[in-house]
């Protein structure tokens, strides 16, 4: 059995092959669940519009739903990084720093970590958190603004 560090070129590129579809996959999930986040979240605000006249409890209901379906997407949305990360480590540990040179497996990395306004702006860490501050935000207007 080879050991890293001792891989063909032709296994090389396989493992490179393996590390850009593994990437490819953890993409798609993270475009999924912003997705899920999205739809989700319509949802309910299209259902607070039909629903603000109802008693309080329904709207408080639905601000609970909103706050947790917002938490507990962008935890799911937070281990696309977690699982990059497994794959950077784990394919320069089977390739040469040559082998690696010659090959990518993925362009950009980490431009979130560059300053303060990228790592809040962010799409899959931004908005998770706007929706919850906006299911607080109707849950404060509709229990504490007269009508």
């Amino acid at each position: 059995m080879r050991t890293p560090k001792e891989l063909s070129e032709t296994l090389a590129d396989e493992m490179t092959t393996v590390a850009r579809d593994l990437i490819k996959v953890e993409n798609e999930l993270q475009s999924t669940r912003t997705t899920w986040l999205l739809q989700t979240n319509g949802l309910l605000f299209a259902t607070l519009g039909f629903a603000w006249e109802a008693p309080w409890e329904l709207v408080a209901l639905l601000a609970a739903t909103g706050v947790l379906v917002s938490a507990s997407i962008y935890r799911a949305l937070r281990l696309h990084r977690l699982a990059i990360d497994e794959i950077r480590a784990w394919w320069p540990a089977w390739l040469t720093d040559e082998q690696q040179s010659a090959r990518r497996i993925i362009g950009l990395w980490n431009p979130s970590d560059r300053s303060l306004m990228e790592r809040i702006f962010r799409p899959w860490r931004f908005l998770p958190r706007l929706f919850a501050y906006a299911w607080l935000a109707v849950l404060a207007i509709r229990l504490f603004v007269p009508r």
